[in-house]
């Protein structure tokens, strides 16, 4: 099933990407110049939290972000349930496989490794601080 893109939309984000001027198309370096300026201008920490709470997360409570209780997770499962709603064409093994990838453990994922697993290396500054 092939998803059914807006083009009156992609043409309004990519006039967006060039500062509202000039035709809506990006070269590959256009392109390039708009994903570094977005992850810079980003912290995806806070820029998920919606796609958490929509695939099934909770919020941590307060004692989970200073050390004192145990952060929320989501299953694989759950993780699988939201791709394939999405139109994801990955199966159960490849998201149990991402999962354990992004550093879940016995099938679970928290939301630092959530946030790993959807943002690229060079997005996520404060991965390398931990």
């Amino acid at each position: 099933q092939a998803s059914q893109v807006d083009a009156k939309l992609v043409h309004e984000v990519v006039r967006d990407l060039k500062g509202g001027v000039g035709r809506p198309t990006l070269d590959k370096e256009e392109l390039v110049a708009a994903m570094e300026k977005h992850f810079d201008d980003s912290y995806p920490y806070e820029d998920l939290v919606e796609v958490w709470l929509l695939v099934g997360g909770k919020l941590p409570q307060k004692s989970a972000i200073i050390g004192g209780g145990e952060e929320p997770c989501i299953s694989a499962k759950q993780f699988y349930e939201a791709v394939q709603k999405l139109g994801g064409e990955l199966d159960e093994h490849e998201v149990e496989g991402l999962v354990g990838l992004a550093g879940g453990e016995n099938g679970m994922l928290s939301y630092d490794n959530f946030v790993h697993l959807l943002t690229p290396p060079w997005g996520v500054p404060c991965l390398d601080a931990k």
